[in-house]
């Protein structure tokens, strides 16, 4: 069988290696890098032979191989197995509602790597991504309107499956785009405040970044680890993040509607 190679470039998924997602949470590990005294601990991520990703709590760190020293005490990284099964890279820029609704744009690039056609494209979503009244349009690259299958899985996740009207070809490339509607998952605390929770717990290993944009006027609390800017009154929050498979990470954002 000919597995294609499927990317969820800016504004939700990409596949950067195939394989089976991790079933445990993975654990954390004292990582030293070069020009460093102190380790740090954190989730560690090979991304490819000389590319690693770490997250600690609040700061993630890009590096290359040569700048690791050492794992757990261990001075030859390079003879451990860090591969944590299929990494799935999200780019999403979610705009919260003034009623708290949130709209989240991503978009999908199916790229054929195999030597058959590939007519349809799944991945895989946690319970609350499905269950919460949320809603998915996916339109081709020309707009056209896709019919979206989600069917659970055995192990108590979703399959979200796209059929495409147009086979990608081999060594092809064809863009999705993708918007969901999340009912209502900002709530309101009083006063004008309300709070955007997003819990974080992935079927499979995720490199996460997020763009959040608030109603005009608002006033955000800027949570640790991410950075803020803004445009005609309206804030934007911005965030980079590695989640292993099955780790549960509640994000919360609290903000102040004008």
């Amino acid at each position: 069988m000919n597995f294609p190679r499927i990317k969820i470039a800016l504004l939700m998924l990409v596949t950067s290696c195939l394989g089976f997602g991790s079933t445990l949470a993975a654990e954390t590990v004292q990582v030293v890098l070069k020009g460093q005294i102190e380790p740090i601990t954190g989730y560690l991520r090979e991304v490819s032979q000389s590319r690693f990703m770490l997250q600690s709590e609040g700061k993630f760190y890009q590096f290359g191989a040569d700048e690791l020293v050492s794992v757990d005490g261990n001075k030859l990284p390079d003879a451990m197995d860090l591969s944590q099964g299929r990494l799935i890279e999200v780019f999403m820029y979610e705009k919260i509602l003034p009623n708290g609704d949130v709209e989240v744009w991503s978009n999908l690039d199916v790229e054929n790597t195999g030597l058959g056609l590939i007519d349809s494209v799944e991945w895989g979503a946690a319970e609350w991504e499905v269950e919460n009244g949320y809603s998915y349009g996916i339109y081709d690259q020309f707009g056209t309107s896709l019919p979206v299958d989600i069917s659970p899985r055995d192990n108590g996740t979703f399959r979200i499956s796209v059929q495409l009207p147009v086979p990608v070809a081999p060594m092809e490339t064809v863009r999705l785009n993708l918007k969901t509607i999340r009912r209502q998952v900002a709530q309101e605390t009083g006063d004008q405040g309300w709070t955007y929770k997003f819990n974080v717990d992935f079927p499979e290993d995720r490199f996460f970044v997020r763009k959040i944009e608030f109603p005009a006027g608002s006033e955000v609390e800027v949570p640790s680890g991410w950075w803020h800017n803004e445009v005609d009154g309206r804030i934007f929050l911005h965030s980079y993040f590695y989640y292993p498979a099955h780790t549960v990470v509640p994000q919360v954002i609290n903000y102040r509607l004008p």
